[in-house]
């Protein structure tokens, strides 16, 4: 498999906003609707529309292996919306299927390991608004689902018992745990920002975040462990203070309706993307945009963002293929 085009440029316009002209890399037969990067920064994966995980050597931009797809795949292939997470060594695969839960990956090989329904007395979280997030421990212990009561938490290795708790938030739309390994923040429906314990798996009923209107469609939280970052498909970015729960800040791009958040490995800006496909790039220091993409247009939304080489280079899938993002120029 070819470059599609060469890398990409990067041009500074009066103003001091790069404007990014993204490179086209690791075509595909399927759309592509998820990357993930190992927490080493060497390994990048993606997630098509059949469920299928693939590995990638970014160099040759070879594939090394694929995955099966997934049977949901082949059942309702054009409602089907997979994701994929990487922990420390451990990636775990989710999406639509007339069999809840998830599947757990193994790296080296790609073969499907365990593959877990999950419910919560007598209410069946999947089959009732199928798995709606996952996100995998960054220590490899714990792989938790989201899904329309509530969160499920199960031992990534040598375990089938499960821990469910529901949360009255309206659906669970968006998970994401601390870089410590400490909470997961949890998206809702309703628009609100909702705690577990990464460990206990109690819930935090004090803690509950406010500020969007329609429900979380992603939460990130700053490498340093004190501010959460979330989006609701709106044109505002906000930035929470995990101990009080305040607002911290908003970020706007007016007319956006962003889809996908992701953060510098060491905090210093913080990338989102939208339902049109653009990429906008924060300093967080001056809370300034630093570049930017222009929109690709909604037939090609960005469906995922993720962190390459310590930060200097953001991919999003997108269409048939991988979009990669030059940033290079914002490490000087």
């Amino acid at each position: 498999m070819l470059l599609l085009a060469s890398l990409a440029l990067l041009i500074l316009p009066q103003g001091g906003v790069i404007e990014l002209a993204p490179t086209e890399i690791l075509p595909h037969g399927n759309r592509v609707v998820g990357t993930a990067t190992s927490t080493k920064g060497d390994r990048l994966f993606t997630i098509d529309s059949t469920g299928a995980v693939a590995e990638w050597d970014l160099e040759r931009s070879e594939m090394l292996w694929k995955s099966a797809a997934h049977q949901a795949s082949a059942l309702a292939p054009s409602v089907s919306n997979f994701q994929f997470t990487l922990g420390k060594e451990i990636g775990a695969r989710t999406g639509p299927s007339p069999i809840p839960g998830f599947h757990s990956v193994d790296l080296e090989s790609g073969s499907m390991k365990q593959s877990m329904g999950l419910n919560i007395g007598d209410k069946d979280m999947t089959l009732m608004n199928a798995t709606t997030a996952i996100a995998v421990d960054p220590k490899d212990k714990w792989i938790w689902i989201g899904a329309k009561h509530g969160v499920g938490r199960l031992m990534a290795k040598g375990s089938t018992s499960w821990s469910q708790r529901i949360i009255e938030n309206g659906g669970v739309t968006a998970l994401s745990i601390d870089p410590k390994g400490k909470e997961v923040a949890i998206g809702g429906e309703d628009g609100t920002i909702r705690f577990v314990g990464n460990s206990s798996c109690d819930v935090f009923e004090k803690d509950i975040f406010e500020g969007h209107k329609d429900p979380v469609t992603a939460v990130a939280w700053h490498p340093k462990g004190k501010l959460l970052a979330s989006i609701s498909g709106s044109s505002k970015v906000l930035f929470h203070k995990r101990r009080s729960g305040k607002i911290d800040r908003t970020l706007e791009i007016e007319g956006a309706k962003f889809s996908n958040l992701v953060f510098h490995p060491k905090g210093k800006w913080l990338a989102a993307s939208t339902q049109k496909g653009q990429v906008v790039v924060w300093e967080l220091k001056k809370n300034k945009v630093v570049a930017r993409a222009p929109e690709l247009g909604k037939d090609r939304p960005l469906d995922s963002l993720t962190i390459w080489d310590g930060g200097k280079t953001v991919m999003a899938a997108s269409a048939n293929g991988v979009l990669r993002y030059d940033l290079e120029a914002l490490e000087k």
